[in-house]
């Protein structure tokens, strides 16, 4: 189970620095250095403290752990107080796999300021990267006690129900996310994939706002397409594969996806044949999809879809229709 990037979680993730965000980064630390080193016969424990937590966020930033850790230390002895120190180191901890360490720090916060949103969602979502789903579960539900429409804490049991295979439950937290976030591409494809397992129908309008939100995401939007079209719901599927095509134009499943709309759905048979052909050209070889084809497309189109199939070798096994006259002469008289 994946929780959401970017806003989802980058509490605990760290974007690695770039060459000129490094080089920025030591030339800050070392004035920072010098200045902490003449400065600490007579600045005071608090802003002295400031300047270690400062030193800490500099080293983290460079992905020095140890050395980030070393400085929000230094910081925590000489003010207790400095709640940011804390919850950096917490980051740290977490960010090096010392989990207990991180909650620890992360409980002690919690009780210091017990309103904190932020603190719970992050002990949270420490559980969770412990592997502790249970205490994360209780955790995000905390959350909304406390804020009824955080998108994170709502998005991140929704991910908890979907991993248990609880569809409704699922679909209801993302449907509440989006509440919140009605224009959010991953919260709509969330949400409509979950609908999706309980209420295919349901399901359809909510694929097609995310499809409106100009979504680039080459996964999400093959899964939308293929729901849409196994839903037979051929148009806005249409509007999926060539969301993938426009990006892509070699897509073997995106290909693929067209020639089921164009043959089953639209029944244009010659722009479906065409696709056909050119997503067996790329490397489409899923012989459950091509033998679903194969049943699905009209009889008008069967021997020519056969016949493509067989010149390329992708099915050698399969069977021509049985023909009826046949079948009567065997039997005789």
């Amino acid at each position: 189970m994946e929780h959401r990037p970017g806003a989802r979680s980058a509490i605990l993730q760290r974007i690695p620095p770039g060459a000129i965000r490094s080089a920025i980064l030591i030339a800050i630390l070392a004035v920072l250095l010098i200045a902490v080193s003449g400065c600490t016969t007579w600045v005071r424990g608090p802003d002295l403290a400031r300047e270690y937590y400062n030193i800490g966020n500099a080293f983290y930033d460079l992905g020095r752990f140890d050395r980030a850790v070393d400085y929000y230390r230094r910081a925590l002895a000489l003010d207790r107080t400095l709640a940011a120190a804390s919850f950096n180191l917490a980051r740290v901890y977490a960010d090096q796999g010392r989990f207990p360490d991180a909650i620890d720090v992360l409980l002690e916060l919690i009780v210091r300021d017990p309103e904190s949103v932020l603190l719970r969602e992050t002990l949270a979502f420490v559980y969770f990267l412990q592997g502790d789903v249970e205490r994360a579960e209780t955790r995000y539900r905390e959350v909304l006690a406390l804020s009824p429409f955080h998108v994170n804490a709502l998005y991140n049991l929704g991910r908890i129900e979907r991993k248990r295979e609880r569809y409704a439950e699922s679909a209801e937290f993302f449907r509440r996310a989006v509440q919140a976030q009605p224009a959010d591409a991953e919260l709509l494809f969330a949400y409509a994939d979950a609908l999706n397992r309980v209420d295919p129908e349901r399901s359809a309008p909510i694929f097609e706002r995310y499809l409106d939100t100009s979504p680039t995401d080459r996964t999400r939007l093959l899964a939308a397409g293929d729901a849409l079209r196994t839903g037979r719901f051929f148009s806005p599927a249409r509007r999926a594969y060539r969301k993938v095509l426009d990006q892509r134009p070699d897509d073997a499943a995106g290909l693929f996806g067209m020639a089921v709309v164009f043959l089953v759905g639209i029944e244009e048979s010659e722009a479906g044949l065409d696709f056909l052909e050119r997503a067996l050209d790329a490397g489409f070889t899923d012989n459950a999809e091509l033998s679903l084809l194969v049943e699905s497309v009209p009889s008008w189109d069967q021997a020519a879809v056969r016949r493509q199939l067989e010149q390329r070798g992708v099915m050698p096994s399969l069977e021509p229709p049985a023909d009826p006259t046949s079948v009567e002469d065997a039997a005789g008289p």
